[in-house]
């Protein structure tokens, strides 16, 4: 939020602007009205939430502790549901389609739900000029989001309209560090402020940047 301050284009201290925070354990969710946090609020409507309906609904002895289920899920965003034959504890290909056909058929209506969920919730908080999203399960249910808000006449800005350089993404993280890489460069736009530093369009990661490798 503080990144999508910055944007003089938006006249973000004249809007009210929401942000939306979807993560494993909770949803979370600031309001700012002309640059003033008024409101915040926190629900348990994450990913676990998704996780638990998925494997309660299927009913096959899936562990919701299992690592490989969150990263099967979200797997299906890409159209690759062969992730899920591996959640399978059968043993016979027929059974192990069997629960590949069950798995298919259930995530969409866990989805389905999980998203009505979150729009009940949404609803009963604010009114909003335009929402900011992030977090690991906003991707899982992306498509999902933007329609909504589409439908709704809200402006939507992924991770505050913030790009991680492609120079520096060296682990492939993408917007699962876009917080750290706003957070860096609030910082040194507030110091430039503070120190009257001009830096006059200098790019803060030209880009022919480099990762320096350490010899040990």
């Amino acid at each position: 939020m503080a990144y999508r301050s910055r944007n003089v284009n938006i006249n973000y201290f004249q809007k009210s602007i929401g942000m939306l925070m979807l993560g494993y354990r909770n949803a979370s969710f600031i309001l700012s009205h002309k640059g003033n946090a008024i409101k915040a609020e926190s629900t348990d409507l994450g990913m676990n939430w998704v996780v638990h309906q998925f494997v309660e609904r299927t009913a096959v002895g899936l562990s919701k502790d299992d690592l490989r289920l969150i990263s099967a899920l979200a797997e299906t965003t890409n159209n690759n549901f062969d992730a899920l034959r591996f959640l399978s504890r059968k043993t016979r290909t027929e059974e192990i389609n069997a629960d590949v056909e069950l798995f298919c058929r259930i995530l969409p209506i866990v989805r389905k739900e999980y998203c009505r969920a979150l729009w009940r919730w949404l609803r009963n908080i604010a009114q909003m000029d335009e929402i900011l999203v992030c977090g690991g399960t906003a991707s899982f249910i992306r498509q999902e989001l933007t329609e909504h808000f589409d439908g709704e006449g809200i402006p939507i800005c992924w991770n505050g309209g913030m790009e991680l350089p492609k120079y520096l993404d060296t682990m492939g993280l993408g917007d699962r560090i876009a917080d750290a890489w706003a957070s860096h460069i609030s910082h040194i736009k507030f110091l430039d402020h503070e120190l009257s530093y001009d830096r006059q369009d200098k790019p803060l990661v030209p880009d022919y940047y480099v990762q320096t490798i350490q010899e040990f």
